[in-house]
């Protein structure tokens, strides 16, 4: 079996790089997607928020060429929370409105500039 996730989003925080005890980096970030639709003469819009974890060689160029705004295409795999098998749900401090977020386990990550470059790292790199 296979699962495979991609999202094209803009991150939304800052990136933070940690060092496990096995001396591989890890880079965490959140990532916003959203899609804006029309319901009957309604326009909406939707968020998705997604947590992403980049562990190895990838890590530290997400830390250096990554900054909050920046927009980034993610392909990994999906993780659910440990506890419930499901996406994270979260409680909004500002609104105090319901929320969830999901968690990508990236394999790539591609740095998408305002000119249409792309700079791109895989897991092999």
């Amino acid at each position: 079996m296979f699962q495979v996730t991609m999202i094209i989003g803009r991150v939304t925080s800052k990136i933070t790089i940690n060092t496990l005890p096995n001396d591989m980096d890890v880079a965490n970030f959140s990532v916003a997607c959203n899609r804006s639709f029309y319901s009957g003469e309604e326009a909406r819009q939707e968020t998705i928020w997604f947590q992403v974890s980049v562990f190895g060689r990838q890590a530290r160029p997400c830390v250096d060429m990554l900054r909050k705004g920046s927009v980034v295409h993610v392909m990994g795999r999906l993780r659910p929370d440990a506890k419930t098998g499901n996406p994270r749900i979260w409680t909004s401090a500002e609104t105090g409105s319901i929320g969830t977020s999901y968690e990508i386990i990236a394999s790539n990550v591609k740095f998408i500039s305002g000119y249409g470059k792309m700079k791109e790292v895989t897991k092999n790199d």
